[in-house]
């Protein structure tokens, strides 16, 4: 199967993405969150923002990925409730479902995790795209 070349490519430039998955609580939301560890440490976004201060490009930018930070966050409905919104980091601590942070080392570890929750490889976005506001690690 493999990951979507969309996928690969922004993982490479040092993208978090997310995609919503099923819930096992009803009417529960949930989601599977990635960030790609780079080697150098930096995204090229990063790189972009620093060249654009220096106005030069002084070194190259490496994608390559050592590891990825994986999550998967299940949040009951409670938090959906317009009182409740304005605590996400308590709803995280305290209404959380599932909440399992781990890292996996390679690409084929990465598609066997995301395989579990998630049929669909081409349904991972940018997190705010997927309604994914959330602290990680």
């Amino acid at each position: 199967m493999g990951l979507p070349t969309r996928v690969q490519t922004a993982l490479r430039l040092g993208h978090d993405l997310a995609a919503k998955v099923p819930s096992i609580a009803p009417e529960g939301t949930a989601w599977v969150w990635i960030q790609p560890i780079m080697r150098s440490g930096k995204a090229y976004r990063d790189l972009l923002d620093e060249w654009t201060l220096r106005h030069e490009a002084r070194e190259g930018y490496d994608d390559t990925i050592l590891r990825y930070r994986v999550r998967l966050l299940d949040l009951s409905s409670w938090n959906e409730e317009e009182d409740n919104t304005y605590a996400i980091d308590h709803v995280e601590r305290s209404r959380a479902i599932r909440d399992e942070k781990s890292e996996v080392e390679d690409t084929v570890a990465l598609e066997q995790w995301l395989t579990q929750y998630l049929s669909d490889l081409t349904l991972l976005r940018m997190p705010s795209s997927v309604e994914y506001h959330f602290d990680n690690y």
